[in-house]
């Protein structure tokens, strides 16, 4: 079954037993497992309708989120997230464990593996498989465009081509353009024009900013300074700067994370929802900036960010203060 053709399905109201959302792109992985889960829980009975499972669960622990029925309500979900990296012996069960639930409970899975370990295949025999592979430009064009109109931006388009051209692919980035196109226009319902689309999805220094992140990781202190200084003449707001470095450490910290629990560079772009040579791009940043630095900064842009709008200390110092930190010259 296709994401497209399971939205549909769910439009109808018809929501299957079992579900395994399994591809690249990990955006409509995400999207899809929420959308089950919402559409099974739309109250608060989530809180305690809602059970989680690991990879690290063992074929117990698998039999009995399957089997035990909801105290609180008719309805409940299992979600198990990295379904690739359950034991042989845990998904036997889980296999088994699908194909006699019990009445008001619902499976939804997510699969990031090639189906080659026979387990898996019998698995996925026995569920709905949603597939979310990657996107054609055509597609994600068309998807953008979909999206915009549902928000409500105009001309959909117009908008989707320009943010596809401006960040590739990935559903994920393409959403969070839209988004800041949406934030950007507020309550005002009114069409975007050309400049206005160009000076948005174009006001954001990410290359800049990479640059900078690059040199101060080396030690490049003079040049990543110097970097920060043509963003400040070129207008660059400090908010918006802090708000950019702070972005790329959380990517770092989150990519080497990723990184160490077995998953691939194309699913790490999936989930941070950038593309693959950005993914490579913050794994070797991740080598110098261990998670326990990563903290540290955070830590310090967090400091920064109050000390700038509390009028404690100027917003462009500690800035520089934070260049600094990420440059090892400061404690």
């Amino acid at each position: 079954m296709t994401y497209e053709e399971f939205v549909q399905e769910l439009g109808r109201g018809e929501i299957r037993p079992a579900y395994c959302f399994a591809g690249e792109e990990t955006f409509l992985v995400e999207e899809g497992v929420r959308k089950v889960v919402e559409a099974v829980l739309p109250g608060p009975e989530r809180g305690f309708s809602l059970v989680d499972l690991g990879a690290e669960a063992g074929p117990e622990e698998v039999r009995r989120a399957l089997s035990s029925p909801s105290f609180f309500g008719a309805k409940r979900v299992v979600r198990l997230r990295e379904l690739e990296r359950l034991s042989a012996e845990a998904l036997e069960t889980l296999t088994a464990g699908v194909r006699r639930l019990p009445p008001g409970t619902h499976l939804v899975a997510l699969y990031r593996s090639d189906g080659r370990r026979k387990p898996a295949k019998e698995f996925l025999a026995a569920v709905t498989l949603v597939e979310c592979p990657l996107r054609k430009k055509g597609e994600a064009i068309a998807w953008a465009r979909a999206r915009a109109a549902e928000m409500g931006l105009a001309p959909a388009a117009e908008i989707a081509a320009a943010v596809v051209e401006a960040v590739g692919l990935h559903l994920g980035a393409i959403a969070g353009e839209l988004e800041k196109l949406a934030t950007y226009l507020g309550e005002e319902k009114r069409p975007l024009n050309k400049g206005e689309i160009s000076a948005l999805l174009g006001r954001v220094p990410e290359e800049d900013v990479f640059k900078l992140v690059d040199a101060a990781s080396e030690g490049r202190v003079e040049e990543a300074l110097r970097i920060l200084t043509d963003l400040f003449t070129r207008g660059e707001h400090e908010g918006v700067l802090l708000s950019l470095l702070e972005r790329q450490v959380r990517q770092i910290l989150l990519a080497g994370h990723l990184h160490r629990t077995g998953r691939r560079v194309e699913e790490i772009a999936g989930v941070l929802g950038v593309p693959r040579f950005v993914a490579e791009r913050l794994l070797v940043r991740g080598d110098r900036f261990p998670p326990e630095r990563c903290r540290a900064l955070l830590a310090r842009m967090l400091r920064a960010d109050v000390r700038g709008k509390s009028g404690e200390s100027d917003p462009r110092m500690e800035l520089e203060f934070v260049v600094l930190a990420m440059a090892g010259r400061l404690s």
